[in-house]
């Protein structure tokens, strides 16, 4: 599993909103993900609803639109999270 953290991009859109996305990736991290890797975004509100107790990680998705490729982030696997590189 090719997984590496994000230097500056962030998540944009939580819970129910519709629109999830990721802004602030920078070239080398597009080419990442783009090419299969799997970027981490830390610092995102934690899961799990109103309680709090989930994880503030999340990680890229890409999907095809009419505009183009698009960037949206969704919560870990227990499998990525076992996995984590190192920071």
């Amino acid at each position: 599993m090719n997984l590496r953290w994000a230097e500056k991009a962030q998540c944009r859109g939580y819970g129910s909103e519709p629109y999830k996305s990721v802004v602030g990736m920078t070239k080398d991290e597009v080419e990442f993900v783009k090419a299969g890797g799997i970027l981490l975004i830390d610092g995102c509100p934690p899961s799990g609803g109103g309680n709090g107790s989930g994880t503030t990680i999340r990680y890229v998705k890409t999907y095809k639109s009419v505009r183009g490729t698009r960037y949206a982030h969704r919560v870990p696997t227990e499998e990525m999270l076992t996995n984590l590189p190192p920071r």
